[in-house]
């Protein structure tokens, strides 16, 4: 129902709510209080029609009792987005003396109640250990095992009269939640389930919840016979490391993959098969929220047309508030905070609902076609179809009656044919077609739409619609437009092309912005334009073999006006100053000025920085970290001793600089990035003859970002070294775009092991083809560097830890904005 024009109280003043005739949608909402001094707060919301019906399929992950004083809220938001069932922990730490279970105490027994009065069902998740067994240890022993089975059983009774649905541990065939004993192996994880089957066999005994699709394990755990302890199989996957940046989930490797783990498993045993966990987070150098509700769409449809159930978005909440940590942005509603006491939607929240109501009850269909394979077309039923487009088409369909399109927001608008068909215009954000609906395929429109492909927050955006007459074909001589509200007409003649620009209305949002037009009900088409800041500033290294400084750069994003910059107040370390007049920028340029910091600046090692100019800021993290010429170095190598940290595993251990320890290098070639290395490390444990599985044991890790860390359009690479029984190897387990997971292309890697000296000399020159770079990188770049230890180790993962320098390697996720800023200098 649409929302009226009004006034809100905002704390002793009046925010003036301009909201008019919106209907159903997203928005984003902006008040100001003037209450002495003026106070703003920015949210959005979101609007969504009633749920006719709950559709099974559609599920989300939540963490109970993650959101203390929100709780009840972020339920009721599940509820009216109209998801049908939640996945949660229900931990093993309820057992605190043996055979004693305290459900009561751990959140998801007020969770899973709180959501059973609002019609959602939930999963407990059995996990994951308890210091009762196994040295609170993921269970391996029998005796351990067959206490989890009991307090799985125990569960199972509790939550009767809520569910019956139990997943079986999460992610058992990944280190991030087992460090169990028997290791990560199908066999392992059989004997775990068994035993859970046997102690609930009225339970819907859901596994393996894998991580990611890894065929090998699975065809191993089917050749065993893990099927015969589920009711229902369901894996986790997400855009694997393996895809390039801002791969669709139509390319996705792992899609492709869960349909071939949906053929193998219906292959042996007929049950129902679900993703568990699938998402996209919006964390900087992530995915635009934009994306995110484009994705959302299109991956859940995907997965259901390739054999899935039920499909658990992951997950409905941020977990945290920084917002260049991957695990903090998952969700479809930011977390409670910067003055907002509420949980704020994303336009995916929104988008899932549009979801559920447009396809609810519907059988999804085959794919249809319409000649292109960049155009998507599924049936739900026989009156709704969703479509999309990879790349930006203009498709004419055929029918004989008026149809209905509602956009991923829910808004609504009739299209009446003209001459049997509409023309409709498609790219990544999906819609829906309701009604009678021929043959789909693309055609080339006299009609179009065009906007600058930047735009800025703040400013009226210009908005041309054209119709080109000078091709067969009828058109009115006077068409009706809309665009995104604002209307005109648009006079056609025949033989000639004519436009006309609109000025649609400002917007104070940034990102992804959808303008849309309608002629009539003739034809709907659509475009983005991106919205950014009318200017921002960034601080960068000015990297050199010693000292350096400090590049601030000004650019102004508007096209048309001059920038006359405020004073700029910049920080690194311990640093600070102001560049009080800085040049004026003018409209759609940049300007940069370099501050010399003093000559105590130390290389390769972190600072942290900050600039500010007006309303625009930037900060973070900066090394100066310069890589040499080979054969012309100056520096001495980085110590690893003094410049490295150690990250322990499962309660591992550095006793000292003979545990661990070394001096790195990176030099460069106009051919290679090279990498030499000595490390010092008491005892050499690689034995391993897969080269992908070098991680596990003692070997060198190194990612390349092709930006500034932290930025959001680079590429990371990942490489790394290991003197493994067989000889040195090179293996990249992340390839730039391209290229493939493997044995690193054209690497030329030696080590060499002194047991006298207890020392591994590498030396790994990668080219810089096999980085993803056609000649060596002239700006700046990301570096971040680990050598594995695994003294004594035989599991699937051996390491106590790892020393590094740098972050964001050793750790899942990967974190590029961890990385050190590095320069090829001369």
């Amino acid at each position: 129902m649409p929302l009226k024009s009004g006034t809100a109280q905002v704390t002793d003043g009046k925010a003036a709510l301009d909201i008019k005739d919106l209907g159903p949608g997203y928005y984003t909402l902006t008040a100001t209080a003037d209450s002495g001094a003026p106070v703003t707060r920015t949210t959005s919301f979101g609007v969504v029609t009633p749920l006719p019906a709950k559709d099974p399929y559609y599920a989300v992950a939540m963490h109970f009792g993650w959101q203390p004083g929100w709780e009840d809220a972020l339920i009721d938001s599940a509820a009216t987005v109209g998801w049908s069932e939640v996945r949660s922990d229900v931990n093993w730490a309820v057992e605190k003396q043996k055979g004693v279970y305290d459900f009561g105490a751990y959140p998801l027994d007020a969770g899973l109640k709180n959501a059973a009065k609002r019609g959602i069902k939930t999963m407990p998740i059995l996990g994951y250990r308890n210091p009762l067994y196994d040295g609170g240890k993921t269970p391996s022993s029998p005796e351990g095992l067959a206490a989890f089975a009991r307090f799985g059983a125990a569960a199972a009774a509790a939550y009767a009269p809520y569910t019956k649905d139990f997943s079986v541990y999460n992610e058992f065939n990944g280190t991030g939640f087992n460090d169990g004993a028997c290791g990560i192996t199908a066999k392992c994880y059989i004997g775990m389930v068994k035993a859970v089957k046997q102690a609930m066999p009225d339970a819907n005994v859901v596994g393996p919840t894998s991580a990611g699709t890894q065929l090998a394990w699975h065809d191993d755990f089917i050749a065993r016979g893990g099927l015969d302890y589920l009711d229902t199989f369901s894996v986790n996957y997400y855009s694997s490391a393996g895809d390039g940046p801002g791969t669709p989930p139509e390319e996705i490797k792992a899609l492709g993959e869960f349909a071939q783990l949906v053929k193998k498993v219906e292959a042996r045993k007929k049950m129902p098969i679900w993703v568990t966990e699938n998402g996209w987070p919006t964390n900087t150098g992530g995915w635009s929220e934009t994306q995110q509700a484009d994705y959302l769409i299109r991956a859940q449809t995907l997965a259901r047309a390739a054999g899935a159930d039920k499909y658990f978005w992951y997950d409905v909440l941020d977990d945290g508030t920084n917002p260049g940590e991957r695990e903090h942005r998952f969700g479809l509603f930011r977390r409670a905070g910067a003055g907002v006491q509420g949980l704020a939607p994303k336009p995916a929240a929104v988008s899932n609902a549009v979801l559920i109501r447009q396809t609810a009850g519907k059988q999804l269909g085959a794919r249809e076609s319409a000649g292109d394979p960049a155009v998507y077309i599924y049936p739900y039923g026989t009156t709704t179809r969703s479509l999309w487009a990879t790349s930006p088409k203009t498709v004419s369909v055929a029918t004989d009656k008026p149809l209905i399109l509602t956009d991923q927001f829910g808004k609504r608008s009739a299209l009446t044919p003209m001459a049997g068909h509409v023309t409709l215009a498609l790219d990544g954000s999906p819609v829906f077609l309701e009604g009678r609906v021929g043959e789909v395929a693309v055609t080339d429109s006299p009609l179009s739409l065009s906007t600058a492909g930047q735009s800025v927050t703040g400013a009226r955006l210009k908005a041309t619609v054209t119709a080109d007459r000078t091709r067969a074909g009828a058109l009115p001589r006077r068409l009706p437009v809309v665009i995104d509200g604002v209307h005109g007409t648009l006079k056609t003649r025949p033989g000639a092309k004519t436009s006309l620009t609109l000025e649609v209305p400002a917007t104070a949002t940034t990102g992804v912005r959808d303008v849309t037009a309608s002629f009539g009900r003739l034809a709907r088409l659509h475009t983005t334009t991106k919205v950014v800041e009318p200017y921002t500033v960034t601080g960068r290294p000015d990297i050199r073999r010693s000292g350096g400084g400090f590049t601030v750069k000004i650019t102004n994003n508007d096209p048309e006006r001059a920038l006359a910059p405020a004073p700029v107040g910049w920080r690194v370390g311990s640093w600070t100053g102001t560049i009080a007049e800085p040049d004026p920028v003018p409209a759609g340029k940049s300007s940069e000025k370099t501050v010399e910091l003093p000559a105590e600046v130390r290389q390769f090692v972190p600072y942290a920085y900050s600039v500010t100019t007006g309303s625009a800021t930037d900060s973070g993290s900066l090394s100066f970290s310069p890589v040499e010429p080979a054969g012309d170095t100056t520096l001495a190598p980085m110590d690893l001793n003094s410049l490295g940290d150690w990250a322990g595993l499962r309660g591992g251990t550095r006793t000292g600089p003979d545990d661990l320890s070394g001096a790195i290098r990176y030099t460069y070639t106009d051919k290679d990035l090279i990498l030499d290395a000595v490390i010092k490390d008491d005892v050499h444990n690689a034995d391993r003859t897969d080269p992908s599985a070098a991680w596990q044991v003692d070997s060198l890790q190194y990612d390349l970002y092709s930006d500034f860390p932290g930025t959001p359009d680079g590429t990371r690479v990942e490489v790394g070294a290991a003197l493994l029984p067989a000889g040195p190897v090179a293996y990249t387990w992340a390839a730039p775009p391209g290229q493939q997971a493997g044995p690193t292309p054209g690497a030329d890697v030696s080590a060499v092991r002194d047991e006298t000296a207890r020392t591994t000399t590498y030396r790994l020159a990668v080219p810089w083809s096999s980085l993803g770079f056609d000649r060596p990188p002239t700006g700046t770049i990301g570096l971040s560097f680990l050598v594995n230890d695994a003294d004594a180790g035989t599991g699937p993962d051996a390491r106590d830890g790892y020393l590094q320098w740098g972050a964001g390697v050793g750790a899942a996720p990967k974190n590029p904005a961890l990385f050190r800023s590095a320069r090829l200098v001369r």
